[in-house]
């Protein structure tokens, strides 16, 4: 399960480079594994921190675009809750 995650940090460069084009500052990253009735689910928590003449809207369509595209590659996917973006 951590080579997983490893693999989603790599990706995770990509959109770092795109938040910083946005506007972010930077980010703490929390990563939780419950385990439910469907078994282990992973959730990634991150604060990012952004400059006041940030595009909040488009950091969002970024975010949910990036995160997309890392869940794709391990033939995962998730829908616009996938990322919840909250001032």
């Amino acid at each position: 399960m951590m080579g997983l995650v490893t693999e989603a940090a790599k990706v995770g460069a990509t959109m770092e480079r795109d938040f910083k084009k946005i506007g972010s500052l930077g980010r703490v990253r929390a990563i939780e594994t419950p385990v439910g009735s469907n078994g282990l689910h992973i959730h990634v928590h991150d604060l990012l921190t952004y400059s006041p003449t940030a595009d909040l809207e488009k950091f969002q369509e970024a975010a949910l675009k990036r995160w997309k595209v890392a869940l794709k590659q391990f033939r995962l996917s998730c829908n616009s809750h996938g990322v919840d973006l909250k001032e």
